[in-house]
């Protein structure tokens, strides 16, 4: 029995979306396909990864270099200060043209940015749909080599049924160690990992020597940690500086020994949209009675490009992690806060109020019942950034530094919160568009005998031919000329060969000589327009 009012509904619904059923894609918990980039070939389009599992030819993809950094490791004030910004931050997107052997992904469209595998780049999929309910989405947690990050696209609508949550996903807090040994008083910017002498510093944009991995000096935005004996660790800096951490252990009313606490990670990149990174890792406490706790994480990064976004009450939160150290038996030094992430959003409306964290995770407290002793508190993480298309009045940002922890008489023995984070407008989320591959026309074929000369020119834009057989033969078109071998004064037989055109000289010069072999000559230099 046919049900018309049924048919009727149906009909109705392919005419007012003028005949196409327009698809709802439900998605939730992590969506992402992650893996390290390992190499750039040919003209960097060509990435050498980890794995290819998950990467399919015509997939929207994300390049983004996590680190590469560059600090002074004096051992003095200026440690973990940075000399140059390297490539870290660097990010755009790509699509991917074809998966090449077992590692190889060729990408589409020219890269616009510079990178360093040495400064941990990964490639991340970015998955596209018409119109998408987000149940509850997060991310790979940062694990050194890849993870942090949730990105996506919606041509059309949005609609949140859940929170967009990457908070603690970003970089690592430094790791507690217990001493059976300590020291007291130290005051260097590093040591080796030796817990006696301090406590390791969190990650940040920088790669510290494993040498001089632990100490009060930050690590760029990652939070120093605290030094023997019992200072907190600094909070962890991303679009502000982490707060610093509490000065070693000491009884009132006597006075701490000054320059001993972990100093807060750094403000990176607050004023630039063009890089972007993962909120910093808090510094550990110095711990020898078991009651220290490790820096807090950073939040992570949220990338996110829709038509319209229905916010339905939820919330996108990329919070640096609080470290938490309840109870009156903290006789040891706490960790510094996370601080926050990064999030970019680029849509062109938002329906409904959007609140956006980016909060600094809050320093531990060091409370202990001998009300006397006073120990070094954790500093709190930085604020972090907030990217948009254009200013949205319904978004609500939350970018406050993290507090500081408090030790015993509610003192904080000169530990600090974090400094506020950053807004940041307009934003675009572009894609590359320059294909890799560019078609060549060098005209009809050319029919030459001994002795003669042709000039292929290939026009502005190219700049050399390659042999077709040559490492980068995916990124060139190959062009076929005939050449005929015989006397000076006729020609016995034809010969077909291939060759490619890619970027270097614009025109080379073919001659053939009395013996039949083809000789090769570049005809002149020109500035390459890559």
């Amino acid at each position: 029995m046919i049900n018309l009012r049924s048919l009727f509904t149906t009909a109705l619904l392919v005419f007012l979306t003028g005949g196409h059923m327009s698809a709802q894609t439900v998605i939730s918990g992590v969506i992402n396909k992650y893996t390290a980039v390992t190499a750039f070939t040919c003209d960097s389009s060509r990435l050498e990864v980890a794995s290819t599992s998950g990467f399919s030819a015509g997939a929207k993809v994300l390049l983004i270099q996590m680190k590469g950094a560059e600090v002074s490791l004096a051992n003095d004030a200026t440690f973990g200060t940075i000399t140059n910004f390297g490539n870290a931050g660097n990010y755009e997107f790509n699509r991917i043209e074809s998966i090449v052997g077992a590692n190889g992904v060729q990408l589409q469209f020219k890269l616009t940015h510079q990178y360093d595998v040495g400064g941990k780049v990964q490639l991340i999929v970015v998955p596209e749909y018409n119109n998408a309910t987000a149940n509850s989405l997060s991310c790979q947690p940062w694990d050194g080599t890849t993870g942090g990050v949730l990105v996506f696209d919606v041509t059309n609508t949005l609609s949140l049924q859940g929170n967009l949550d990457v908070s603690g996903r970003g970089f690592r807090g430094g790791l507690v160690a217990d001493s059976d040994n300590p020291s007291s008083h130290e005051t260097a910017y590093f040591y080796p990992v030796n817990p006696d002498l301090a406590a390791a510093k969190g990650e940040g944009i920088a790669e510290i020597p494993v040498g001089q991995s632990y100490g009060r000096g930050q690590s760029a935005n990652g939070g120093g940690g605290g030094n023997a004996h019992n200072a907190g660790g600094g909070g962890g800096g991303n679009a502000g500086d982490g707060g610093n951490g509490g000065l070693e252990y000491y009884n009132t009313p006597f006075s701490p020994t000054p320059e001993t606490n972990g100093l807060g990670g750094l403000e990176v990149f607050d004023a630039l949209a063009t890089r972007i990174v993962l909120g910093g890792g808090g510094g550990a406490g110095h711990s020898n009675d078991l009651m220290g706790t490790s820096g807090g994480r950073g939040g992570g990064i949220v990338m996110v490009k829709a038509g319209t976004i229905q916010t339905n009450g939820f919330r996108i939160l990329a919070n640096g992690e609080d470290v938490l150290s309840p109870g009156d038996n903290r006789n040891d030094g706490q960790g510094g806060g996370g601080a926050g992430g990064t999030v970019l959003l680029s849509a062109g409306q938002i329906t409904g109020n959007l609140p956006v964290e980016l909060k600094g995770g809050r320093g531990g407290d060091c409370l202990f019942f001998v009300n006397s002793q006073i120990i070094g508190p954790g500093g709190g993480g930085s604020g972090g950034k907030l990217g948009l298309s254009q200013l949205f009045p319904t978004v609500m940002v939350n970018l406050n530094g993290g507090q500081n922890g408090i030790a015993n008489q509610n003192l904080t023995n000169d530990a600090k919160p974090g400094e506020a984070g950053s807004i940041l407008f307009p934003v675009s989320l572009t894609e590359d568009t320059t294909p890799v591959k560019m078609i060549l026309d060098l005209g009809p074929d050319v029919v030459l005998c001994t002795d003669s000369t042709v000039v292929f020119d290939a026009g502005p834009g190219f700049t050399t031919y390659l042999w077709q057989d040559r490492l980068c033969q995916p990124n060139l078109r190959g062009i076929r000329y005939r050449h005929l071998l015989g006397g000076s004064n006729r020609c016995l037989r034809q010969q077909t060969t291939r060759f490619g055109a890619a970027y270097g000289q614009s025109a080379a010069r073919y001659t053939i000589p009395r013996r039949g072999a083809l000789r090769r000559r570049l005809a002149g230099l020109v500035p390459a327009r890559l």
